[in-house]
């Protein structure tokens, strides 16, 4: 009987030492001190995925390194210089000055020399765009159409006329309306905070040929510049 009662009892401690050891296993814990092939498939991919979002935060400090913010900046200057340096107004407080300096007939139409002055950070462009009165016109349609509420009175384009009745060349002719639409290009210009909607912008950015550029140094001095096209 003794025998018997040792031979029983060494059963059970055997049973109890397997059942404790498969639970080590299947536990998170013991995955960690054992050889992850080793693991049942769900503690083998509770581990490797707590090891994947190691990787993944280390990983993510590199990319956030010293090296990493400068080159990040460094770009960023660069991206800053050439939208400085692009010949176009992205925003209507850039705009400082508009003149109509001189006109030109081109093959029996006439067009309008129009000289834009744009101040981009320490940078300031003049550039000149051809626009000829349909233009205008639709400039000021599209002003009307977007922003009626806000247009001053004296905002007043010159009137059509009927080329059968007017000479569109004569040289009075031209130089009066010039005059006309350098005063209503002035009027804009003071309401440009209201008035520069992009689709007034387009009017001045395209086509746009550079005059030439100046970058204001430390004492507040402006420089000509030679863009590098």
């Amino acid at each position: 009987d003794m025998k018997e009662g040792a031979s029983s009892g060494g059963a059970a401690a055997a049973a109890a030492g397997a059942v404790e050891a498969a639970a080590k296993v299947g536990s998170p814990t013991a995955a960690a001190d054992n050889d992850i092939s080793s693991l049942p498939y769900a503690a083998r991919s509770r581990t490797a995925s707590t090891e994947a979002k190691g990787k993944k935060k280390r990983g993510h400090r590199r990319m956030m390194s010293k090296d990493d913010n400068d080159t990040i900046e460094s770009m960023e200057r660069k991206g800053n210089a050439e939208e400085e340096a692009e010949v176009v107004m992205r925003l209507p407080q850039e705009l400082k000055s508009i003149s109509i300096p001189e006109s030109q007939v081109i093959e029996g139409v006439v067009h309008y020399h129009i000289v834009v002055t744009v101040r981009k950070g320490r940078r300031q462009q003049r550039w000149s765009v051809l626009r000829r009165f349909r233009d205008f016109d639709s400039m000021n349609t599209t002003i009307w159409a977007q922003v009626s509420s806000k247009i001053p009175g004296d905002l007043v384009l010159p009137p059509k006329y009927v080329k059968l009745f007017f000479s569109h060349t004569s040289e009075t002719f031209v130089e009066q309306r010039r005059c006309k639409l350098e005063q209503y290009l002035k009027v804009l210009l003071g309401r440009k905070d209201d008035l520069l909607v992009p689709d007034v912008m387009k009017f001045f950015n395209t086509d746009a040929e550079l005059i030439d550029t100046m970058v204001e140094d430390a004492n507040g001095k402006l420089t000509h510049i030679i863009e590098d096209f």
